[in-house]
């Protein structure tokens, strides 16, 4: 895996557990959603190549759903919801809460409802060989259009959003790096990405915005090119500590709500903003690597050796 690819998922795990620690000043946090979308349009047109849609399929699903699956359950202990929501939420169908949001039962899992989205729709588009992005894209416009002309239901197209676009620009920045490279514009891209998020920092932008994927997804795409043009000219150092934490972003992603409710004590509060920020920054990081180590990679490992032929296991052992 690229080493700006990895900085770039712990970075965005770290503002998403900085928005949630309940102390954050600002909602500059949401943007490690959207640079989360952009990485994983990046990596998936990356990776797909040569596969066939439904390995592609059960190779996403083995990489994503068991760990949230199992962190859904631990947070149904802890917050225990109806039958009907749990396994909607299990099963990456959005429903609505008793606020009237789509909300699974572990709040963060919304995203993977657009992961999952995304991942199908993708595997359509490899049916079309190498027009497959393309394909998906056409796609895209085609339902955000449509969901924007007709009044569909807001549960059923939840997924059916401009957000969409945030996975699309991530992968057609992996077609520009192939074809034309992004070390000539690393610079720029970088600097522009960065004055657009302290722009969207100084000014306190709302993310909820149908206009989401503009204010938030170009600045996010900016900063995913220049650090990839950064890594492209040799100028990316190797730092342990964050290619570390950028193996372990999902279960950073997936664990740190657990952390930010066990620190939401009295004992925390007299803590001035910033100290409370990084505290729970550092325990949430230091749950989620044992967690990756232990539960998260094992578990993976093993259901991808299970989904693997004999044969190619055979081969795999002799080299």
């Amino acid at each position: 895996m690229l080493v700006s690819i990895q900085y770039l998922r712990a970075i965005a795990a770290l503002v998403v557990v900085t928005l949630h620690s309940g102390w954050s000043h600002t909602q500059l946090g949401h943007i490690g959603v959207d640079i989360f979308f952009v990485i994983s349009g990046f990596v998936i047109e990356s990776t797909s190549r040569g596969k066939q849609p439904l390995a592609f399929l059960q190779a996403r699903l083995i990489r994503v759903a068991p760990f949230y699956w199992l962190m859904t359950l631990a947070w149904a202990l802890v917050e225990p919801p109806s039958a009907s929501r749990l396994a909607a939420s299990l099963l990456f169908l959005p429903t609505l809460n008793e606020l009237g949001e789509v909300h699974p039962v572990l709040g963060v899992g919304w995203t993977l409802y657009f992961e999952m989205f995304f991942y199908l729709t993708f595997a359509v588009g490899m049916f079309m060989g190498e027009r497959r992005l393309e394909t998906v894209t056409a796609l895209f416009v085609v339902l955000v259009v449509a969901k924007a002309v007709f009044d569909w239901d807001r549960v059923y197209s939840f997924v059916v959003d401009p957000l969409l676009f945030e996975f699309l620009a991530g992968a057609w920045i992996f077609r520009l790096r192939e074809r034309y490279g992004l070390a000539p514009a690393r610079v720029s891209f970088a600097l522009i990405g960065l004055t657009v998020v302290f722009l969207l920092f100084r000014l306190d932008v709302s993310p909820w915005t149908p206009w989401r994927f503009v204010l938030w997804g170009i600045p996010a795409c900016l900063l995913v090119a220049g650090m990839l043009g950064l890594e492209d000219a040799k100028q990316m150092p190797r730092q342990p500590l964050f290619l570390l934490l950028g193996s372990a972003s999902y279960s950073l992603y997936l664990t740190h709500l657990f952390v930010v409710r066990a620190m939401h004590a009295p004992i925390v509060f007299w803590l001035p903003w910033p100290a409370a920020v990084a505290l729970v920054c550092a325990v949430s990081c230091a749950v989620a690597v044992p967690m990756h180590l232990w539960i998260e990679r094992p578990l993976t490992d093993a259901l991808k050796s299970l989904a693997t032929p004999r044969s190619a296991r055979a081969l795999v052992g002799r080299i």
